[in-house]
C-alpha cells in the first residue's frame, strides 16, 4: 500500500467538510507548518471561547503561535474555527489549569514541543476537523492526562511526533506516518487506524472494536504494544 498524501491523495483524512479542508490542509502542512523565527507566546484570558480571536490572548494584537499557555483564566470552553498554527500548548501546574475542552473545527497544527497537561485536571481536545502534530511534538507530554476525541475529520502524525501518553478515542480517521510513534498512548479505535511508513505503534495499548480497522504498511510496526482485536487487523508490504 503506498503512503496517501494528505492533501489530496487520501480522502479518507478529511470527512464532512472535504471543501473547505482539503485547500487548508495542503497550505497547513506546508508553508503554515514551519515554526516561525519570531514566534509570538500567549496566555489565555478569553472573554469568549474563539482561540482565533487576538483579544482571548495577553499576545493580543497577536494569536500565539510560539506557545499558548493555559491555566486558570479565561473560559474553559475554547473553540478553534479558523487554522491554528501553533509550536506547543501547555497547561501549568502552578496555578493550577483548570480543566479546559479545545474543539477544532478547522486545521489545527502542533509543530513544536507539543501538547504538556502539568495541571492535576484532565485536559480534553475534540477533534472535529484536522489535527496535525509535525516534526518532534507530543500530543501529551506532562504530568497530566489529555483525552483526544477524534469524532470528524483526521488525526495525523508527521515526522518524529508522538502520541505520547494520550488517551485517544478515534471514531474518524487517526493516521501515522514516517518515523512517528503511538508512544504509550491508550488508544480505542473504533474507525480506522493506519501506520505507514517507518511509524510505529511503540508501547500503546489498542483496543480495536468491531466496527474498527488497524493497519499497518510499508515498513510500520506494531512495536511492543498490547493490541485487542475485536475488528480488522491487516499487516501489509
Amino acid at each position: 500500500m503506498s503512503r496517501p498524501e494528505i492533501a489530496a491523495t487520501d480522502a479518507r483524512l478529511v470527512t464532512g467538510r472535504a471543501g473547505r479542508l482539503s485547500l487548508a490542509v495542503l497550505l497547513a502542512s506546508t508553508a503554515l507548518g514551519v515554526v516561525s523565527a519570531h514566534a509570538v507566546d500567549g496566555t489565555w484570558v478569553g472573554a469568549t471561547t474563539e482561540w482565533t480571536d487576538p483579544t482571548n490572548w495577553t499576545s493580543n494584537p497577536s494569536v500565539p503561535d510560539g506557545t499558548a499557555t493555559f491555566s486558570n483564566t479565561g473560559s474553559a470552553t475554547v473553540d478553534a474555527n479558523g487554522i491554528v498554527n501553533i509550536s506547543a500548548i501547555q497547561f501549568t501546574a502552578a496555578p493550577n489549569a483548570q480543566a479546559f475542552t479545545i474543539s477544532n473545527y478547522d486545521v489545527f497544527i502542533v509543530n513544536g514541543a507539543g501538547m504538556a497537561n502539568n495541571s492535576t485536571n484532565l485536559q480534553t481536545f475534540n477533534v472535529n476537523a484536522a489535527m496535525i502534530f509535525q516534526n518532534a511534538s507530543s500530543a501529551s507530554g506532562g504530568t497530566g492526562a489529555v483525552n483526544i476525541n477524534v469524532s470528524g475529520g483526521s488525526l495525523t502524525f508527521q515526522n518524529t511526533s508522538t502520541a505520547g501518553t494520550a488517551t485517544i478515542v478515534n471514531s474518524a480517521v487517526t493516521q501515522f506516518f514516517d518515523s512517528s510513534s503511538a508512544g504509550s498512548a491508550g488508544i480505542t479505535n473504533n474507525a480506522t487506524i493506519d501506520f505507514f511508513d517507518s511509524a510505529t505503534a511503540s508501547a500503546a495499548t489498542i483496543g480495536n472494536a468491531a466496527t474498527g480497522a488497524l493497519t499497518f504498511n510499508n515498513s510500520a510496526s506494531a512495536g511492543t504494544s498490547i493490541i485487542t482485536n475485536n475488528g480488522i487487523l491487516q499487516f501489509n508490504n
